[in-house]
């Protein structure tokens, strides 16, 4: 049973070192569309600057998923996470305020029904959000106010999350090994 443990942890951490894997290099979305050889079971690490237009589930806001636009085509940004409800709490805090934005995405390339990233980090300058200021439509005291911006910086921790436990498998495998 020892044997087992260490075995699933150390095909655990090579299979997320597989699908995890790559330098992330700049492209666009035609590029990625156009080497269909290169994908046949892999993946690519890449990097994207585009517009993030829409959920990935029309009208649904807690839809973490993206669609991305840049000037030569359209590509989906997948959320993904180890962490229960990781999703919903990544759809509720970050991906409403960066649709409409430009941004700056680091994933990895896959090719499943419908191409699309899996998210590492996306990043974007978005408008702060104002509060609960009253707004008026015949007198706006703060409609001087300058628009204020911030960075938006997520990432995902799926892949780190597994990694830690395919270790701790591994090492509880060789701790029971030591101890038999």
């Amino acid at each position: 049973m020892p044997g087992l443990l260490i075995a699933l942890g150390v095909t655990w951490a090579a299979r997320i070192a597989f699908r995890y894997r790559g330098v992330f290099e700049r492209k666009r979305v035609v590029e990625l569309l156009d080497d269909i050889a290169g994908l046949a079971d892999a993946s690519r690490a890449v990097r994207l600057k585009a517009r993030s237009s829409a959920h990935g589930v029309p009208g649904a806001f807690w839809s973490p998923d993206l669609v991305l636009r840049d000037e030569t085509g359209m590509m989906f940004l997948l959320y993904r996470s180890s962490v229960p409800f990781g999703r919903l709490l990544f759809a509720l805090r970050s991906a409403d305020r960066l649709v409409g934005e430009r941004v700056n995405v680091q994933g990895w390339y896959r090719r499943g029904l419908k191409p699309y990233i899996e998210m590492s980090r996306v990043e974007a300058r978005v408008s702060k959000a104002s509060g609960a200021a009253f707004v008026s439509l015949f007198n706006n005291e703060d409609s001087s106010r300058p628009l204020e911006y911030e960075q938006i910086v997520e990432r995902s921790y799926s892949r780190w999350i597994q990694l830690a436990a395919s270790a701790a498998c591994a090492a509880a495998g060789i701790v029971w090994l030591m101890g038999s």
